[in-house]
């Protein structure tokens, strides 16, 4: 059965608690294990330089001073036969004095290991292996080590249960400076190691404090400049927050800008409908009448009058046709059920059956879920178009390109045409149409983009992209 904590559950706690961690709190934490590992790396350093230094300087002066005495007494001893019995005795006869008894063993090696000297007599003349300080001290170095007693030959000085320094110094002859052989000292350094022990304290507290005080200024400097940074990080949420908020608000306010855009789209072709019908309905009707008593008038007029009251028949009929035109322009068909590519479709052939022009269509079959105030402004931008590429283009190469972007919900139809640029163009309405101006502003109120594309001899294409399920 695996563990509640797993290694890797165990390290995605951490790691999600040490985000949530300020930048002090991480600084502290790692700052202060670093400063921890330097800390003890320059203490050892340190107080291991100090008590190597206290000791090299303790074993020179007591192998200057000690090599003073005993040298003199082994500079004739033969290289090959054991030490004689009057050096012995004077060297004992030194150690017995106020100034030997700091030096509870003393030894005389020759280079091969031998002890023809030893304050224990019974390893005098024994054999044992050269140590390193043994052959150091052979090349002419003053070697001391501090209570290393771990040789064969140190049995005695274990015993004695002190802290003992151990000196080698080469023993000289007088004339030419020859090693002959080298002297060994134990000695008692109790007071030096009460210094190198209150010497190692004082350094160890120094690191101790000089880490503290580095790590407090860091830390506070680190503190300061983290509070800072998440004050500032609050100011950003917060100004984020706003900025969320109010852009969440905009977004209301333009979507209900955009219904409001709509429904005023859908109103307004309602009221052209309803002007449709009364222009239909009243001037045109008043019209046809005045036409028909102005008619049977001319039949009963004199010849001289009854060229007047052609022309003023003529005027009636072309002012009352201009009416039904304007009447049907106003006028959209029942649109509401029908689809986008349906919609397209009749506009084109009311255009052709209307200018006695071609349409090339290339229509989406599928279904596009848009609204009414969508379906009015297709009907209205192909109905503008196309009258436009019929009287500035002569109708030439018109063509309708209508495509849909489920994934992006994205209606957009091209009305094209090869005739002159729209720089060549005149620049005013259509018939009766709205003009590209007033396409434009209906697009846009809907939430959509209208585009010209021209050239002076490439044609002009006029797209129209709306965004499909905004509204509503």
């Amino acid at each position: 059965m695996e563990s509640a904590l797993s290694p890797g559950l165990l390290n995605g706690v951490i790691a999600e608690w040490w985000k949530r961690q300020t930048l002090a709190t991480r600084f502290a934490i790692i700052g202060g294990m670093v400063m921890i590992v330097c800390a003890v790396a320059v203490g050892r350093f340190v107080t291991a330089r100090i008590q190597q230094a206290a000791i090299d300087n303790s074993a020179a002066a007591t192998a200057l001073y000690i090599d003073s005495l005993i040298s003199p007494l082994l500079e004739d001893i033969d290289a090959d036969n054991p030490i004689s019995i009057g050096p012995i005795m004077a060297i004992e006869e030194l150690l017995n004095q106020d100034i030997g008894r700091e030096f509870v063993s003393v030894k005389v090696w020759r280079r091969d290991g031998t002890l023809i000297y030893a304050t224990d007599r019974n390893i005098i003349g024994n054999r044992f292996p050269p140590s390193e300080e043994l052959l150091r001290a052979f090349n002419g170095e003053v070697v001391a080590d501090h209570d290393s007693l771990g040789d064969a030959e140190d049995l005695a000085e274990r015993t004695i249960g002190k802290p003992l320094l151990e000196i080698y110094s080469p023993v000289r002859q007088h004339l030419s400076g020859d090693i002959v052989a080298v002297a060994e000292f134990y000695e008692v350094i109790e007071d030096l190691d009460r210094t190198l022990a209150k010497t190692r304290a004082e350094t160890w507290g120094m690191v101790a404090l000089l880490t503290l005080f580095i790590a407090g200024a860091l830390t506070g400097i680190v503190r300061s400049g983290s509070r800072t940074i998440e004050e500032q990080k609050d100011a950003i949420q917060h100004q984020l927050a706003s900025e969320s908020e109010s852009s969440r608000q905009n977004r209301i306010l333009r979507e209900r800008i955009e219904r409001a855009s709509a429904r005023t789209v859908e109103l307004n072709e309602q009221y052209l409908r309803q002007i449709s019908a009364e222009l239909h309905d009243g001037p045109a009707q008043l019209l046809g009448l005045a036409a028909l008593r102005i008619d049977n008038l001319r039949k009963k007029a004199r010849a001289a009058n009854r060229q007047d009251m052609e022309i003023v028949h003529n005027a009636l009929q072309d002012a009352m046709q201009e009416i039904r035109n304007i009447s049907r322009g106003l006028r959209l068909p029942d649109i509401e059920k029908l689809g986008v590519a349906d919609i397209i479709a009749q506009v084109c052939a009311a255009h052709e059956a209307r200018t006695d022009s071609a349409v090339e269509q290339k229509l989406f079959a599928g279904v596009i879920p848009a609204t009414y105030s969508v379906k009015i402004t297709t009907y209205r931008f192909v109905q503008e178009t196309l009258n436009n590429a019929f009287m500035h283009a002569g109708g030439q190469s018109q063509s309708v390109v209508c495509n849909y972007d489920a994934d992006e919900a994205l209606l957009a139809i091209s009305v094209s045409d090869s005739g002159p640029g729209i720089s060549r163009r005149p620049s005013g309405k259509g018939a009766r149409g709205l003009g590209l101006p007033g396409l434009q502003e209906r697009i846009e109120s809907i939430g959509g983009t209208f585009e010209i594309r021209t050239g002076k001899t490439a044609g002009t294409t006029v797209t129209m992209m709306v965004p499909i399920g905004r509204e509503g």
